[in-house]
């Protein structure tokens, strides 16, 4: 992490127990720049590249192990370093005379023996799979052909032979690994290990010191986004969601919006988890995470979220309390995962805003986006569509505002929302007795007001609307609101999430056919 200038300032004599290399890169980040080893810390800055100056430093008493590679060609070596906060980082391009210095300057002051690894020299279709510790060893005989750290893995899949890897960092390095594994069954070691078994083993590793501390479970809960049944398994410092035929490991410091709605079908309620960076599948990214719940489903909290297990992490270091919401013996299961990852990820659970009504005291107005139907809700600074595609888009991002009459239904309007930097999204197949709700949500707000497009116009149609709808008014869906969330009072989700595939439009309606009366 960044801190203070690590270096000698010029003219300043340089102490015996420190050590400085030139033109070293630290893997992952632009440019070259200098290695240094003191008495007590470590650190590296860069002095050429788009980084500018940055700086980053760490403890010396913090570094558990030091590993030598011979990998980077014409001689030169990468320096591993392993810290206790489960931080792994690479520094590249020493030459082979620098070994000698930094393995006595290791063990003298921080009391790390460097270990030497010899890497194979030619490329191989076949080698073998081994954990180490902490680290994934792909070796042909006694050479190391790759590793791969479990604490770097965003997403660990299998099918059939295959076991696909997915790592966390978003920089411009590896992103994916995808391995044959021959069939293997149980019980014949670890060269007669499936692609599942595999998968189910590097998924354990990767919560090191807290694979034994799973603070809650439940199982088989309906997500929309990324589809099916997955089970939820929160970790001191993630969560996975476990499918069956992939896991997504989700840090705790991703999450970054958590929203909540009630369906309109009285039966189910809905989470919306925005992450950043998003979760992959293939080529697929999830930037809103959809978890839908059965309204009457509760949880036994001894089973799902058991107080010894609190116990144990918190006398391990978790900082982190069990909420009180989960004391009794039995809660809404929606209840228990909403109140969870509200403690674990440190932010609130937001609901839509009361500001915006339609008469029942609905918080939605059905529409259809792109070609499919859905809710759109609106909250005190965002919009959200669900269930699919999900759609969220921060209100200070909206340019313009423009209602439109249906062509073929004179019963709906559309509502056509530009945002900076997108195409004009639109939502259509809204009842026209929600238009008048719809339009006082923007034309109320101080902000977002002048971003209607001919307000006068929408207005002098609202009124023949509501004398049209007087004389026969359509039936209202009823939804009923949870008071036990707070409004939307803040808005601090990254913008770079998804939204709509610019080659996509909505599918034109079929027309109804009409019979005649007998």
């Amino acid at each position: 992490s960044p801190r203070s200038p690590l270096y000698i300032a010029a003219g300043q004599a340089m102490s015996p127990r420190e050590l400085t290399v030139e033109s070293i890169r630290y893997v992952g980040k632009a440019g070259m720049g200098a290695f240094r080893l003191g008495e007590k810390q470590l650190g590296w800055k860069c002095v050429s590249g788009p980084d500018g100056s940055s700086q980053h430093q760490w403890e010396g008493k913090d570094l558990q192990s030091a590993e030598w590679h011979s990998s980077c060609g014409g001689g030169h070596g990468l320096l591993k370093l392993r810290f206790k906060a489960k931080e792994t980082v690479r520094f590249a391009d020493f030459e082979i005379g620098h070994l000698q210095k930094i393995k006595e300057h290791l063990l003298n002051c921080f009391k790390i023996k460097l270990v030497e690894f010899c890497p194979a020299m030619k490329g191989w279709s076949w080698a073998d799979l081994e954990l180490k510790d902490d680290s994934l060893h792909l070796t042909s005989g006694d050479r190391l052909l790759m590793e791969v750290d479990t604490a770097e893995l965003n997403l660990v899949t299998s099918m059939g032979n295959e076991l696909n890897l997915q790592l966390q960092d978003d920089r411009e390095v590896l992103q994916g690994i995808r391995f044959f594994v021959p069939g293997g069954s149980a019980g014949e070691g670890s060269a007669g290990m499936s692609a599942e078994q595999w998968r189910d083993e590097l998924v354990r590793k990767s919560n090191v010191d807290s694979a034994a501390v799973m603070l809650g479970q439940f199982t088989d809960i309906s997500l929309v986004m990324p589809r099916g049944k997955h089970d939820l398994q929160f970790f001191p410092e993630m969560l996975q969601i476990r499918g069956k035929s992939q896991t997504y490991l989700v840090k705790w410091s991703s999450i970054k919006k958590i929203l909540q709605v009630d369906l309109p079908d009285k039966k189910h309620k809905m989470l919306a988890v925005g992450v950043a960076p998003p979760l992959r599948n293939g080529n697929i990214e999830y930037n809103m995470i959809g978890i839908k719940f059965e309204i009457r489903a509760v949880s036994d909290m001894s089973v799902c979220v058991p107080k010894d297990a609190w116990d144990t992490a918190q006398r391990n270091g978790l900082e982190k309390s069990r909420p009180a919401e989960l004391n009794d013996d039995e809660v809404p299961t929606f209840e228990a995962v909403a109140c969870l990852l509200k403690e674990m990820s440190g932010q609130n659970v937001f609901k839509p805003t009361s500001r915006f009504q339609v008469p029942d005291g609905t918080s939605s107005v059905s529409c259809s986006l792109i070609t499919d139907t859905g809710h759109l809700f609106f909250f005190q600074k965002q919009l959200l569509f669900v269930p699919k595609p999900m759609f969220w888009r921060p209100l200070n991002r909206l340019e313009a505002v423009e209602f439109k009459d249906a062509l073929m239904r004179k019963n709906t309007f559309e509502l056509v929302l530009t945002f900076a930097g997108d195409r004009a999204v639109e939502f259509k197949q809204i009842p026209k007795e929600h238009q008048e709700a719809v339009f006082n949500f923007f034309d109320q707000s101080e902000e977002l007001k002048s971003k209607i497009k001919e307000p006068d116009e929408v207005k002098k149609r609202l009124k023949a609307s509501k004398s049209e709808s007087a004389r026969s008014p359509s039936p209202i869906r009823r939804m009923v609101d949870d008071p036990m969330y707070q409004e939307d009072e803040d808005d601090d989700f990254s913008d770079a999430d998804g939204g709509l595939d610019s080659d996509s439009d909505v599918a034109p309606q079929p027309k109804k056919k009409l019979r005649s009366r007998r």
